[in-house]
C-alpha cells in the first residue's frame, strides 16, 4: 500500500509541476503559433492527471464525495483549458491571414475565447475549492494549505464574474498566476513525501461528505 501511494503522489508532483509549468509557458512567453498549439494540447491533461491523482492521495485515508467531485471538476477544466488555448491561437492565425479586420469583427471573436477563459475558471474554482475543504483535515496539508486554496478560488471565481466579459488582466488583478503557485505549491508536497516515502494512517476507506 506504502508503494502504491507514494506512486500516486509521484505522479501528481509531476503531472502538476510540468502543468505549471505549461501553464507559464503559454501566459508568459510568446511561443510560435504551432509550438503553443503543442504546449496548450499538454497543458490540459496534465491538469486532468494530476488532479486524479491528487484525489486518489487524499482518497487513501478517507475517500470523500468533495474530492471526487474536485478532481471531476478539475478534468472537466482541463478539457476547457485545451479548447480555450487552441481556438485563441486559430483566432490569432486567422487575424495574421486578414489583413484589414475591422475592430468590431475582432472583438466578437475576442469575446469567444473570453467565453472559453470563463468556462475553463469556473471548473477549476470549483475543483480547487473542493481540494481545499478535504485537504483541511488531511496529514500533510492542513488548515493552511486548505485554507489558502479555498479561498483563492473564491477570489479568482468573484474577480472572473465581476469583469465579465473581459479577462480580469484587462480591468482587474489576475488571480490565475496565484491559482497556479498554489497548485506547484501542492505538488512540492506531494513529491517531497514521495521521496521521502512519508507514510499516511491508514484508515478504513468510505464514502463521507466534507
Amino acid at each position: 500500500m506504502l508503494e502504491t501511494i507514494s506512486r500516486w503522489r509521484l505522479i501528481g508532483a509531476t503531472t502538476g509541476l510540468s502543468a505549471v509549468v505549461a501553464y507559464a509557458l503559454l501566459v508568459a512567453v510568446p511561443l510560435p503559433n504551432q509550438l503553443g498549439a503543442v504546449v496548450a494540447s499538454m497543458f490540459g491533461p496534465l491538469v486532468a492527471c494530476a488532479s486524479v491523482a491528487l484525489y486518489r492521495v487524499l482518497a487513501w485515508q478517507r475517500e470523500t464525495i468533495a474530492g471526487l467531485l474536485a478532481a471531476v471538476a478539475n478534468v472537466a477544466a482541463g478539457a476547457l483549458v485545451v479548447a480555450m488555448f487552441l481556438v485563441q491561437i486559430a483566432l490569432n492565425i486567422a487575424e495574421e491571414q486578414t489583413p484589414g479586420l475591422d475592430a468590431s469583427t475582432e472583438r466578437i471573436l475576442d469575446h469567444v475565447h473570453f467565453g472559453l477563459d470563463l468556462s475553463w475558471d469556473t471548473f477549476i474554482c470549483l475543483g480547487t475549492f473542493l481540494f481545499g475543504l478535504v485537504m483541511l483535515r488531511r496529514r500533510g496539508f492542513g488548515p493552511f494549505v486548505g485554507g489558502a486554496g479555498m479561498v483563492i478560488a473564491v477570489a479568482l471565481y468573484a474577480v472572473n464574474f465581476a469583469t465579465f466579459p473581459a479577462p480580469p488582466s484587462e480591468s482587474a488583478v489576475d488571480l490565475g498566476p496565484i491559482l497556479g503557485l498554489w497548485y506547484a505549491g501542492v505538488s512540492t508536497l506531494l513529491l517531497r513525501r514521495s521521496v521521502l516515502l512519508v507514510p499516511d494512517r491508514l484508515q478504513t476507506p468510505s464514502i463521507l461528505h466534507e
